[in-house]
């Protein structure tokens, strides 16, 4: 579900958030994305369903406003989106976001803080 990542950060380069990692927190700060969890909320005939996958986007800085601001943005972005971008694999049908939550301060001085994205797939 790698493609998953690529869709929703293509979609936030609307709001010009476009320097998301995949891979790892960045140690200097940044944001990262990963995919949490998933489960089948329907399965037809066809084998193919419904399936909600649970997205992470952690943003790490020592500009506690920025942190709040960037997830804040994600989410809103998110929430009111009525048109969904597409690919070859799945049809997304709703992204849901959650607020976002402090994880703390780490002891370089950034904050680290967390929103998550609740994204309902076709496939």
């Amino acid at each position: 579900m790698t493609q998953l990542l690529e869709v929703l950060k293509d979609m936030l380069c609307d709001i010009q958030i476009a320097d998301i990692s995949f891979s790892e927190i960045p140690v200097g700060g940044g944001i990262y994305a990963e995919i949490s969890g998933d489960r089948n909320e329907t399965v037809y005939y066809d084998k193919k369903g419904i399936h909600e996958h649970t997205v992470i986007f952690y943003c790490k800085n020592t500009n506690q406003k920025y942190c709040i601001d960037t997830l804040v943005a994600i989410c809103n972005y998110f929430n009111r989106l009525k048109k969904y971008k597409q690919c070859d694999i799945f049809q997304i049908l709703n992204i849901n976001a959650n607020s976002l939550k402090r994880i703390g301060q780490l002891e370089d001085g950034q904050f680290l803080y967390t929103c998550i994205l609740n994204c309902k797939l076709y496939y």
